[in-house]
């Protein structure tokens, strides 16, 4: 039995095969691949931080990790365009080439001039700027480093912007294993180059370009192999229509976002406020923990996401109400799972992780397993709308719950602890976030 190519799909498809079985073997692949990409970058990272601790010392490496987290806000400049074109190419892809091509080169224009725009200006006013202030560093070689650092960091950040849509676009043809396969390239290459740098005592600021460098490399990976071989892509050109909806919808996942991080970021800030700086470390190595839980679930997230949105395109729907039930299997398998390694010997790993000052309270860990079964329920809910590009609901949701979390989690601060931020967490998605969701779904569901 010879294959055949699926045209603009991406998979090779069988003769035998249908559209629905071919949509299926691409979730699988991207799930599994998905999964296992976590562990590695889970791995890689650990290496990092701690080369980049033991080599640049306390002080540069607090520098570094400051420099980071404006780095992920960087992100958003994309104004989620990167989430639009997974939706919108998901839509198409199995079935109309030129439009396809279309989106993704309207796409591709649209970050690609961002990028640009922000990256001369970052080149032009960057090294002006007063990093070592920004960054509150005092030694001399911390001084004298944090600009050239800082810059070189957010420009590799920012070029990274329009590369990363080779890896969305091959998650949206369903060839999620090349596009996690691009990306443990990427990361395991660059955890080995960060080693030997350190250890040939490399500048800090070509560390920080290889350390921002895995979605610069996986996006040349992925676009190289999007653009070439079988099932290969044509890219079309800026498409004012395509563009406009690309806009509409990255808007709305760009509120997502934010929304997102105001929910799921926040909370170290309320309980530095309201128990002490101290109390926030406990809080901050069960969030490491759940953010392992979070990474699969959004492995999973990521398989299913285009494909629902080529369901519905398509009309198959047997096809989503089957992938709906088994996601959800998938979500609370996952969730079980962890909630009962994290229960039985989260405290024996934080211990010998971070020492028995990072130990958290029974009420802290039981919220926190909680709150991330609860979440991996949001998650599960809202994917397939992302796929069909639902997202009212979402954002009104989102918006709602952001406004009524931080102060209910301030106040249950004050009575229960740090463990008043998960109990925050749970309350607002159960009592909002599920039920929006939950009718949002059953419309999709029902036609």
């Amino acid at each position: 039995m010879s294959p055949s190519c699926a045209g603009p799909l991406g998979l090779t498809q069988f003769p035998d095969e249908t559209a629905a079985s071919v949509r299926g073997r691409g979730v699988l692949h991207a799930s599994v691949a998905g999964t296992l990409f976590q562990g590695v970058y889970a791995l890689s990272q650990f290496v990092i931080l701690a080369v980049l601790l033991r080599y640049i010392g306390a002080e540069r490496f607090g520098m570094w990790t400051t420099i980071w987290s404006i780095g992920i806000w960087a992100l958003l400049a994309n104004l989620g365009i990167q989430n639009a074109l997974l939706t919108r190419l998901g839509q198409r892809a199995g079935s109309d080439a030129a439009a396809t091509g279309a989106v993704l080169g309207s796409a591709l224009c649209l970050v690609g001039g961002i990028s640009v725009c922000l990256m001369v200006l970052m080149a032009v006013v960057g090294p002006w700027l007063p990093w070592a202030s920004i960054l509150n560093v005092e030694s001399e070689q911390a001084v004298r480093e944090a600009g050239p650092v800082a810059v070189a960091a957010l420009l590799m950040v920012l070029l990274g912007l329009p590369m990363a849509l080779g890896g969305a676009a091959l998650l949206a043809v369903r060839r999620g294993l090349a596009s996690y396969g691009a990306l443990t390239v990427a990361h395991l290459l660059c955890a080995a180059t960060v080693w030997a740098g350190a250890s040939s005592q490399w500048p800090m600021r070509w560390l920080a370009v290889v350390v921002m460098s895995p979605p610069v490399v996986a996006g040349a990976i992925q676009w190289a192999l999007l653009l070439t071989g079988p099932g290969a892509l044509r890219l079309g050109g800026f498409s004012r229509s395509h563009a406009a909806g690309l806009l509409r919808t990255g808007l709305s996942f760009f509120v997502l976002e934010l929304v997102m991080i105001g929910l799921l970021q926040t909370g170290s800030v309320i309980i530095a406020q309201s128990q002490g700086a101290e109390a926030v470390t406990p809080y901050a190595a069960m969030y490491r923990l759940i953010g392992l839980v979070w990474a699969v679930y959004m492995a999973v997230a990521f398989a299913y996401w285009p494909a629902f949105g080529d369901a519905d395109h398509t009309g198959d729907r047997d096809w989503f109400g089957k992938a709906l039930r088994w996601s959800l299997i998938k979500t609370l398998g996952i969730w079980c799972f962890a909630a009962a390694g994290i229960y039985i010997i989260g405290d024996t790993f934080i211990r010998w992780w971070l020492g028995d000052e990072a130990l958290p309270s029974t009420a802290l860990k039981v919220w926190m397993i909680v709150f991330v079964g609860v979440h991996g329920l949001l998650i599960w809910l809202t994917t397939p709308l992302k796929g069909v590009g639902r997202l009212r609901g979402q954002v009104v949701s989102g918006a709602v719950m952001m406004v009524v979390f931080i102060p209910l989690a301030v106040w249950l601060c004050g009575r229960y602890g740090a463990a008043g931020v998960p109990i925050a967490q749970t309350v607002v998605i159960v009592l909002i976030g599920l039920p929006v969701n939950a009718l949002s779904l059953r419309r999709v569901v029902r036609g």
